[in-house]
């Protein structure tokens, strides 16, 4: 028989473009969503004046700098930002301290999935069943001189196989970290392995107009970054890669998340665009702590592309909420309807982690995940509840 639960609100949300279920229930067997409905369930959890919407998917995080109390102090010039980032990961010897407390601030906030960049020792990954979230946990991937690259990929296989010897429960994945920092043979070594093994792919990609530059031109700041830390080779950039280059390998993968995507031409959209297993994961807060150009999700959007949300790491970002996120581009753009926005923190994020048919919804067959904003007011209007300046969500 199992064990059947129901709870109910004033409101339920089931998906980000459903309209809200006015005092629903929803009734839930051995933690998979049974059903919703608005038909009297006795026995039932009421929460009252509060909203239910479905988990929140946080895309994209770096968890080993959860210790930091705030975002550096020093944004640009980027490489600058990336020197102290390289100093704190050398002086960090408690890293699963960070990836605890992280994934803590996480499961309060209303995240069940979750997608970590892990340049972490694969045992750290126990860490991941501490707390109830589904997650991806890509092995970062870093080498762009040409004689590392063998090395560099036999410890990446290395890794994989240590991880999956835990008794731990994420989804592995791989992350190619920047075109500045992985030679292309060893980009495309790692997509063949992401092919064979199925597993999901994220890179971070058109980031910084800096990263243009080199791909361009090999000049600005990341080749005196490279040089100063003996890095830089001729060889490493004379295939003339560009951004489409890595975005035609990413397909290979059977997801792939673009990585904060801030600088895409016209064409790398129209590309994007017909390429269904790519999601642009936008990172809204620290695209602000950078001082990029306006990023171009709305147009996105509007072409038709995925966009999911994350929140990278405390160095850039005072918090892991991934409802702040929403709720600063609710403050930046109310033009753009709610809707929308618990599109790209939902179910989004699930299908760039492959777990669309786990969370992003509220409906059968799904785990019953569920984010909750409480009010001591009767809730005439969900969604102002939700985006209303006090509201804080929680799972």
């Amino acid at each position: 028989m199992g064990n059947f639960t129901a709870i109910k609100a004033r409101w339920v949300i089931t998906q980000a473009f459903a309209e809200p279920l006015c005092d629903a229930t929803i009734i839930i067997h051995d933690g998979i969503v049974h059903d919703v409905t608005k038909s009297h369930v006795p026995d039932a959890i009421d929460l009252n004046n509060s909203v239910i919407i479905p988990a929140l998917v946080n895309a994209h995080t770096h968890l080993e700098f959860c210790s930091l109390s705030q975002p550096l102090h020093k944004a640009l010039p980027f490489t600058s930002w990336i020197k102290e980032l390289m100093a704190i990961r050398r002086e960090s010897a408690e890293v699963h301290n960070s990836i605890k407390s992280g994934l803590h601030e996480s499961s309060l906030s209303g995240v069940y999935g979750l997608g970590e960049i892990a340049t972490w020792p694969a045992h750290e990954i126990t860490e991941f069943n501490s707390v109830d979230i589904q997650a991806v946990v890509f092995k970062e991937c870093i080498g762009i001189l040409p004689a590392q690259i063998d090395e560099r990929y036999e410890n990446t296989l290395t890794w994989l196989k240590e991880a999956r010897s835990t008794p731990a429960t994420p989804i592995l994945g791989l992350s190619p970290h920047a075109p500045y920092s992985v030679h292309p043979t060893y980009f495309n070594k790692l997509m063949e392995l992401a092919q064979s093994e199925k597993v999901p792919v994220a890179m971070h990609l058109a980031e910084t107009l800096a990263e243009l530059e080199l791909l361009k031109y090999q000049t600005g700041e990341f080749r005196t970054f490279l040089e100063e830390h003996h890095l830089w080779q001729n060889e490493s950039f004379s295939y003339n890669m560009q951004i489409a280059d890595f975005l035609q390998g990413l397909t290979l993968a059977p997801r792939a998340s673009i990585v904060h995507g801030n600088y895409l031409s016209e064409d790398e959209i129209n590309y994007i665009k017909n390429c269904p297993t790519l999601t642009v994961v936008y990172c809204p807060r620290t695209h602000a702590y950078f001082k990029h150009s306006p990023h171009p999700w709305r147009h996105l959007l509007a072409r038709g592309i995925r966009v999911a949300l994350g929140t990278d790491s405390k160095a850039s970002n005072p918090d892991l909420k991934l409802w702040g996120e929403v709720k600063y581009l609710h403050q930046k753009f109310p033009e753009v309807h709610p809707q929308e926005l618990l599109q790209m923190a939902t179910i989004n994020g699930a299908y760039a982690l492959k777990m669309e048919h786990q969370l992003g919804r509220i409906a059968p067959g799904y785990l019953a995940k569920f984010a909750v904003a409480g009010s001591n007011e009767e809730i005439t209007d969900p969604w102002k509840c939700l985006f209303h300046q006090s509201t804080d969500i929680k799972g």
